[in-house]
């Protein structure tokens, strides 16, 4: 599976503290893909991690996935994992 990064996901990347292993790691082994909206090219490849201080966090890597090969267009990390976790239903 092939991937570019827009010039974009890699400067919020460097300014968010998201290393490029881990995007990759999220884009390989995504614990949900899940579609930014039905009308919409973007998927968010999406996958949960544990901090030092024993909290979860979630990285979430959006995909235009019509790009050939698919384009990595941003990347942000939060702790609101509720707020974005999706049902198995709506992969």
């Amino acid at each position: 599976m092939d991937f570019d990064f827009s010039i974009h996901s890699l400067e919020q990347m460097t300014s968010r503290g998201i290393t490029n292993s881990q995007v990759i790691e999220v884009l390989k082994n995504p614990d949900q893909v899940i579609k930014e909206s039905e009308v919409s090219d973007i998927e968010v490849y999406q996958s949960i991690f544990k901090n030092i201080q024993g909290g979860n966090y979630m990285i979430r890597v959006f995909v235009n996935r019509t790009k050939n090969p698919k384009l990595v267009v941003t990347v942000y990390k939060t702790t609101k994992v509720f707020k974005y976790w999706q049902n198995e239903g709506n992969l």
